[in-house]
């Protein structure tokens, strides 16, 4: 079994992490261990300001969530992605 990436997206106060937080504690419920990567986590890690909307800047977080999730997929590890905003255009992969 291939690991799933369940993506959640979303604007600003419609629940986003509220419904990544169930779906994550109902996947450890059936013993799987997934990751929950957070929007505001990828900003921290390129070291992007928080208040910072460029394109370019969404663009590389959502890319780099596209790489991670990737690989976690491979090694069969279930990932839920949480962003802001629809980013359907990035996501047929």
């Amino acid at each position: 079994m291939s690991g799933q990436v369940i993506w959640i997206t979303g604007l600003s106060g419609a629940g986003k992490t509220t419904l990544a937080n169930e779906l994550t504690a109902r996947l450890q419920q059936y013993g799987l261990q997934p990751i929950l990567l957070d929007g505001d986590m990828l900003r921290t890690l390129l070291k992007v300001p928080h208040n910072t909307i460029d394109a370019h800047n969404r663009e590389s977080r959502i890319k780099l969530a596209l790489k991670y999730a990737q690989i976690c997929s491979n090694v069969r590890v279930s990932i839920v992605p949480r962003l802001y905003g629809c980013h359907c255009d990035y996501l047929n992969v």
